[in-house]
């Protein structure tokens, strides 16, 4: 690994964990009770929760997403929240890098740690949809038991 590559894996770890610092679960801040903690199985989102679970190859969760209607949420800052804030010079440098190139494979993408775990957002009218995948996100669109990178978790916003 050259300077290039440990520089960028230590900015794009430090991008995501002030990223993740700032992210807090969907609350439902109804009248009729005390603010809860929305989480997936306690949602029904015409049945896509029931299909999703832990450990699936994230280019099949991605599929049936986009076959429920939702949206990638496009986030301008990807590139640099994945490859560092000198991704111009980087990627400029070395184009072949993955991270250069996967915030236009995977629009909803937002970023990803040093340690594996990427953030995706989803939108479908005000809801939004928030997965979390781990592994080698070269394997973004390889789906079933071959594939390298899968979801870890998700969480559902806007949801009354």
């Amino acid at each position: 690994m050259d300077n290039i590559d440990r520089i960028a894996c230590a900015v794009t770890a430090a991008s995501f964990l002030l990223l993740m610092a700032g992210c807090q679960p969907a609350r439902d801040r109804s009248a009729n009770g005390p603010e809860r903690t929305l989480s997936a199985p306690s949602i029904r989102l015409g049945g896509l929760d029931q299909h999703l679970s832990e450990g699936m190859a994230y280019s099949d969760v991605r599929r049936l997403v986009f076959e429920d209607g939702w949206a990638p949420v496009v986030d301008p800052d990807c590139t640099e929240n994945v490859v560092g804030s000198d991704y111009k010079s980087a990627c400029s440098a070395h184009p072949e890098l993955d991270g250069c190139s996967i915030c236009k494979n995977l629009p909803e993408l937002s970023g990803c740690s040093g340690d594996a775990y990427c953030g995706m957002y989803f939108s479908k009218g005000p809801r939004r949809l928030h997965i979390v995948a781990f592994g080698d996100m070269r394997d973004w669109n390889v789906g079933g038991d071959r594939s390298g990178f899968s979801v870890t978790g998700w969480d559902f916003a806007g949801i009354k």
